[in-house]
Order: C-alpha cells, then structure tokens, then sequence
C-alpha cells in the first residue's frame, strides 16, 4: 500500500548511512544536508587497514563517479535505489555463504546428521518491503 508508506528513496535514504558514501574531505554532507553521519565514520575506523584498504579499493572509485556526474532528480533516485539493492543483495549472498561454509564444516567433521542450522533475519529494509518505496 504505497499511500501508506513511512518512507521514501528520494527523501529519507542518507548517502552516507545506507549508502556508504563516505568522502567527509569532499564536502559530502548527510541527509538534508545534514553534518556527516558519525556512526558511518566509527564504523570505518574500527576496520583494520587490510579492511579499509579494500573498502576503499571497492567504493573508492565508485564515490568518486557519483560526486563527477552528480545525479540528482530522478536519476538519483534511481542510483540510490541501485546502490542500496546491490549492497543488500552482496549481504545475503555473503549470509549465503558463510551458512554453506558452516554446513559443510559440520558434514566434514561427521556431525551434519546431528545438526541444523535455522536462521532467523529481522524485516530491516527490505527493498521491496511496505516502509521503503
């Protein structure tokens, strides 16, 4: 029932918190131009530099692309969303195998017969959820 939606891409999805972009020396401002998202910026700096080296191999250059074209409307709209399913969908195929890694690890050791693995995930953001349109 999209009428009765909480939320909106355009209006309440943070370029930094949902969407990791993360350039605070690039003038990058949070939601309605908010100051950076400070859970953002503990979350990095808790990584270790292999860590940080490869997030910032990964979206290093893909923050650099967006802040180049500058989308906004709804081009922006549409990135948002891209980059919010895309990052969702790389948490569950990770899920998805670190669970087969754990199953196989238990057939390994001769206890897949006497074990089973339930997994048990919170509604969250789910993009095609009823609070996010």
């Amino acid at each position: 029932m999209v009428a009765k939606q909480e939320m909106e891409i355009d209006r309440h999805m943070d370029l930094q918190y949902d969407l990791f972009l993360s350039h605070p020396s690039k003038g990058i401002k949070g939601q309605n131009n908010q100051s950076v998202d400070r859970s953002s910026q503990r979350s990095i700096a808790r990584m270790t530099p292999e860590q940080r080296k490869a997030w910032d191999g990964y979206y290093g250059p893909k923050n650099d692309a967006f802040l180049k074209s500058k989308p906004s409307g709804k081009d922006l709209v549409r990135w948002k969303y891209q980059r919010y399913l895309k990052n969702y969908l790389r948490c569950v195929r990770g899920v998805d195998e670190s669970v087969a890694r754990l199953m196989q690890e238990l057939e390994t050791l001769g206890l897949g017969e006497q074990h089973h693995c339930h997994l048990f995930l919170g509604p969250g953001f789910l993009p095609w959820g009823s609070r996010l349109v």
